[in-house]
């Protein structure tokens, strides 16, 4: 069954085809709901529109890790970054992908960063979520 969101996003990308925002909300709800293929596809859909949309590389590159398509998923993480260098969240992000294939040396590196970057944002909840992945991956080693 389909959410109101869902219908709703979908009579607003009706109404306009290039509604660029909508796609994006359509596709971190798919995400959400583990619909991957649906979500790329909204999320190619939003960078066809605005290439310079660094969250629709992140929340496309999540979905990527989830179909263990590391490579392209590496390679949006890295789009978005390239576009907006001071994007903690995306370094926290793809941090959580490195781990997952064993590159703990990489991972500690992006968490590392995404600290700082939440610490200088003034963004707390995130600096201590950074904080707590770090004391995790010294803890495994």
């Amino acid at each position: 069954m389909r959410s109101f969101l869902e219908i709703a996003l979908d009579k607003a990308i009706e109404l306009d085809p290039d509604y660029v925002i909508a796609y994006f909300r359509r596709g971190t709800a798919r995400l959400n709901l583990k619909e991957y293929p649906k979500t790329i596809a909204d999320l190619n859909k939003v960078i066809e529109l605005d290439p310079e949309f660094a969250a629709a590389y992140v929340s496309r590159g999540i979905s990527y890790t989830y179909l263990m398509k590391y490579s392209r998923a590496f390679s949006d993480y890295n789009k978005a970054i390239e576009l907006n260098r001071e994007f903690a969240a995306a370094y926290a992000i793809r941090r959580a992908t490195y781990v997952l294939i064993g590159n703990l040396t990489q991972g500690k590196q992006d968490i590392q960063t995404a600290a700082q970057l939440f610490k200088q944002q003034n963004i707390p909840e995130g600096y201590e979520m950074t904080i707590n992945f770090l004391k995790q991956l010294e803890f495994s080693r």
